[in-house]
Formats: C-alpha cells, sequence, structure tokens
C-alpha cells in the first residue's frame, strides 16, 4: 500500500505542478518542448510545432539543457497530452528519471506499439510494451498501437484514468479480480471494443469509460455501486444483465439516448427498484431470466 499510496501523490502533484505559474516557463529542444517545474525538473509537454513530426523510437532524456540560458534540468514528468496526435512514433523511451505520467497523453498516437523504461527507474516498469507502475500493481498506459485482445495481468489492483484512450484495434480485453474501478476515460473512443469482461470485485465504472466503443452486451456483478456520467454512450448495447437486486447508481446519459431495443436483466424480485431509479430508461425489463448471450451459471 506505501507504493500505491506514493504513486497516488505523485500523480497528484504532477497535476497541481501543472497549474503553478511557473510551470509556464518553457522551452523546445529537438521537437520536444519542456515545462519548467519547482526546482531544476521539468515535464515533457505538448509543442503544436514540433511534436507531431516526432517518428520512430522517441527517446526522453534524463537531462535537458536549455539552450537559453545553459540550465540543466531534470526530466521528471509526461503532463497530460504531452504526445497527442503523434501518430509517427512506434516505441516511447522513458529515463530512469520520470516520476508522473499524465492523463491522455497518447491519445491518436496509432502507431504507439510499445513503451521501454531505462534500467534503474523505481517507478515503472513495462509488460509486453504496457506501461505499469514498478509494483505492478497500477496500470498506467497502453499504447494505442495494440490491438486483438488483452488481459489485464493478475496482481493489478488499479488503472491510471485514459489507461486505453483511443486504443481503436482491441476487440476484448479482461480485467482481473481484485481490481475495483475503471477509471474515467479508461477505454475512451476503443472504436473496435466489442467485449469487456468485469471482474466480480468492480465497484466503479468511471466517467466516459467506454464512451465510442461497440460494446453490445454487458454482464454486471452484485458489488457494482456507481457508473459514471456517458460510460456507455455511443456504444451497441443490446443487452445489460445484473445480478445485483441493489441497483447501481448512474450518472447523466450513462447509455446515451437511444434505448429503444436494449434489454436489461435483473434479480428476481427487483425489477420495481429498477423502475425506480435512473435504469428505467430500460424500455424492456426481465426479471429472474437470463440473456440469450450469457447464462446465470456465469456467476
Amino acid at each position: 500500500m506505501k507504493n500505491i499510496s506514493s504513486f497516488l501523490i505523485a500523480v497528484l502533484c504532477v497535476v497541481f505542478c501543472s497549474n503553478q505559474a511557473w510551470a509556464q516557463i518553457s522551452f523546445g529542444k529537438d521537437g520536444l518542448r519542456y515545462h519548467v517545474l519547482e526546482g531544476q525538473n521539468v515535464s515533457v509537454c505538448f509543442d503544436d510545432e514540433d511534436s507531431l513530426f516526432l517518428s520512430g523510437r522517441v527517446e526522453i532524456p534524463e537531462r535537458i539543457v536549455n539552450p537559453a540560458d545553459d540550465m540543466v534540468y531534470n526530466v521528471i514528468a509526461i503532463a497530460d497530452t504531452a504526445f497527442k496526435g503523434c501518430d509517427l512514433i512506434d516505441v516511447l523511451v522513458l529515463p530512469a528519471s520520470i516520476k508522473f505520467f499524465g492523463a491522455h497523453a497518447i491519445d491518436h498516437c496509432f502507431n504507439l506499439k510499445a513503451y521501454e523504461v531505462a534500467q534503474g527507474s523505481t517507478t515503472f516498469k513495462t509488460i509486453d510494451g504496457v506501461l505499469f507502475s514498478a509494483d505492478g500493481s497500477w496500470l498506467i498506459s497502453c499504447p494505442t498501437g495494440k490491438g486483438g485482445e488483452y488481459k489485464v495481468p493478475a496482481g493489478v489492483k488499479m488503472m491510471a484514468a485514459a489507461a486505453f484512450s483511443t486504443c481503436k484495434n482491441f476487440r476484448k480485453v479482461t480485467l482481473p479480480e481484485g481490481l475495483k474501478e475503471v477509471p474515467d476515460y479508461a477505454f475512451y473512443e476503443c472504436w473496435s471494443l466489442a467485449e469487456v469482461n468485469f471482474p466480480r470485485s468492480l465497484e466503479r465504472i468511471g466517467e466516459y469509460a467506454f464512451d465510442g466503443t461497440i460494446l453490445q452486451f454487458l454482464v454486471f456483478d452484485r458489488n457494482l455501486k456507481s457508473i459514471g456520467s456517458h460510460a456507455f454512450d455511443r456504444t451497441s448495447m443490446v443487452e445489460c444483465m445484473c445480478y445485483g437486486s441493489t441497483p447501481a447508481v448512474m450518472g447523466d446519459d450513462v447509455f446515451g439516448n437511444d434505448m429503444n431495443y436494449t434489454r436489461l436483466y435483473v434479480p428476481s424480485g427487483a425489477t420495481a427498484r429498477y423502475k425506480n431509479t435512473a435504469w428505467s430508461i430500460f424500455p424492456t425489463i426481465y426479471e429472474g431470466r437470463s440473456s440469450r448471450r450469457w447464462k446465470s451459471s456465469n456467476r
């Protein structure tokens, strides 16, 4: 837990730092732009003039010299949206000095197949090119160029916001037992994602988590407590099966607006409870029955 807490603090620190007045001091070098943080530290940020031309294997330096004053800075962070739209990058190499990795940092980098982390990092590691915390408990970022089927490794307890955002080539993802939350924007605009297997341990699904996928069938276990706004907007929802007698709390427009052909399956005796909540948007509710696709023996 100590490692997890430290990493969470680190993520919050970089968000805080990016909003400080001194973070507006920046300089560019070798196609990258750096924001000066506190002390002799910098974060890598998006450069609308040069970043989009980065290609192939891109190595982030551990230290960088500001050409304006010859000051040497430590590169400790990747800012939010730092490489957004840089679709010519194949591999992104992080130095051991990196301690923070921002959300949506690689959105729409559709050729990015892998991360690498320099030897000596105590914050991050990679497994099959995917970026994790050093202890393996956090899945930080999946390269947007990956695709097919992906099984999140056992032992992953948390995912960073937007961890799979714009990974448009995934068809199926399996999440591990022990994971309690799918965070905001986790699978945002994963346009080919047609199937996701949720663990029994799941308690929360964040805002826009699966917005822009082609999911048609969902199964929610008894532990699910809340679903954030627009979590399943812009999907192809056909059937949703809930094993919990108490409906999960839903945010705004969780399933979008077109529910005319979507069926909801709930436990025996639970129909009234679902109809008295936001789940009433489902035009057809079947009680005590399994869907044609999912059987009760699965749970």
